[in-house]
């Protein structure tokens, strides 16, 4: 079982399609104390709880006692994880050092003009500095972590997707890249039901989305609906300990069952499913279909709407696009022909519009 621990309440960015950027941040701000955060790890230990993902909705490297934290969770036979935005370099090194289970960098660019567009107030060449500062920690103390970089794809940063994962990979890091989605739950139900209140941020963000939560999107997931929803399996507390309905949620005041510390874990499960607040979130988010848009944006019907998307936006700048022969790249490339069998992509144009340009491939 996954449990997902803000361990402060803040972040350092204001990504527009996170709620971080686009909605008012009325939480619980402290660091969490060491001492709650034992008591925590002891009782998530005793509730079958695997691994503890230090992160949400905000940056886990602005707490003083990050490495500590992580440390803590290893040393009690759980799994630590981290991700971060990696704009800050101070308790970058104890992190590391503490030895995460996994360590996930998310960025949306390798430029700065690209990047600063979906991680705004960040620096994409702090961002690399980190990135080789952590590789420098890793050979030199031979650590275990798996380090990652999550690549937030959005209509305009298809060209630094390869950049950035020729840069990771050469450093070590895993790379992976999903669709960008809007977020958080509030705001996309909002959209949904048709009473949406839209800064002009918002609209701009959502117009460079492959997945934007609009009306064709909505369409398909709620084909989807009576597919079940994990993501109240998942125990997400605050950083004064208490469990809020699901991770997607931003509002953890209005939305919280109960403390963690006070309950059974049977009993807590209970509280998020009979909340008059909680019960009415998850019934609306499940007939919007909402609970597929959150969990699944590579559910079939849904990544091929966003590659649709995404090459319908770059044709107008891509050469020979309309005349694209798909066999003919196959044939050429049997690497590409190999993923796609494997279901890495869907087509040869797939290929080449995220890739093989930027890698100068040949047509056929």
């Amino acid at each position: 079982m996954l449990m997902y621990v803000d361990i402060v309440g803040i972040c350092n960015l204001k990504c527009p399609s996170c709620p971080g950027g686009n909605s008012v941040n009325n939480n619980y701000k402290k660091p969490m104390p060491m001492g709650l955060m034992e008591k925590i790890v002891n009782k998530a230990k005793d509730d079958g709880v695997t691994d503890i993902y230090l992160y949400n909705w905000t940056e886990p490297l602005i707490h003083p006692k990050v490495g500590d934290i992580i440390a803590l969770i290893q040393d009690s036979g759980l799994r630590a994880g981290i991700s971060s935005n990696l704009n800050i370099s101070k308790n970058l090194d104890q992190a590391v050092m503490a030895n995460p289970s996994f360590f996930r960098v998310s960025l949306s660019g390798y430029s700065q003009a690209t990047y600063a567009l979906n991680h705004v107030g960040g620096d994409i060449e702090v961002v690399k500095r980190n990135m080789l500062r952590i590789a420098e920690l890793r050979d030199l103390n031979k650590t275990t972590t798996n380090f990652q970089v999550y690549y937030h794809r959005y209509l305009d940063n298809v060209d630094d997707e390869a950049k950035m994962r020729q840069y990771a990979e050469g450093l070590g890091f895993q790379f992976q890249a999903d669709f960008a989605y809007m977020m958080p739950l509030e705001k996309t139900l909002a959209v949904a039901e048709g009473n949406p209140v839209l800064t002009d941020s918002d609209i701009k963000i959502m117009s460079r989305l492959a997945l934007p939560p609009t009306r064709d999107i909505l369409d398909i997931t709620k084909k989807y609906k009576q597919m079940r929803c994990t993501l109240k399996d998942i125990v997400t507390l605050d950083s004064a300990g208490n469990v809020v309905l699901c991770c997607t949620v931003f509002d953890q005041e209005k939305l919280t069952a109960c403390n963690y510390l006070e309950f059974p874990l049977p009993i807590i499960q209970e509280k998020k499913n009979t909340s008059p607040a909680c019960a009415s979130m998850c019934e609306r988010c499940v007939n919007n279909g909402l609970h597929i848009y959150s969990q699944y944006p590579n559910l079939g019907e849904l990544h091929r709407y966003a590659v649709r998307r995404s090459i319908k936006f770059s044709e107008g700048r891509l050469q020979n696009m309309l005349h694209f022969d798909d066999e003919a790249y196959l044939m050429a490339h049997p690497d590409v022909l190999d993923a796609k069998n494997r279901g890495v992509f869907g087509s040869g144009l797939e290929h080449y519009v995220y890739f093989g340009r930027s890698e100068g491939r040949r047509l056929s």
